[in-house]
């Protein structure tokens, strides 16, 4: 199977997703998932004795947030496809 990579996905958005709706849900769940982990590992290489507590409060801080923005973008997500429906309908 065929993959790109994400240089690619990133750099062709339009390119890559096309129209499908379901590449451009994937996409919007990419970004804030890669951006936790991506720090997580920063902070992890930050971490020593007299910090580890604070790098531990902010990344649990940096989860908690990532969990409300992707519940945010459930629910966008949700409405459009809502609002695509309806105009189908109509």
């Amino acid at each position: 199977m065929f993959s790109v990579s994400p240089f690619a996905y990133s750099n062709n958005f339009y390119e890559t997703t096309g129209n499908k709706k379901q590449n451009k849900v994937e996409f919007a769940y990419i970004i804030p998932n890669l951006v936790l982990y991506m720090t997580i590992g920063f902070m992890t290489g930050l971490k020593n004795k007299s910090n580890e507590y604070d790098l531990i409060m902010l990344i649990d801080r940096l989860t908690r947030k990532t969990e409300a923005l992707t519940a945010e973008i459930t629910d966008i997500l949700h409405e459009d496809l809502k609002i695509l429906d309806i105009e189908e309908l109509i």
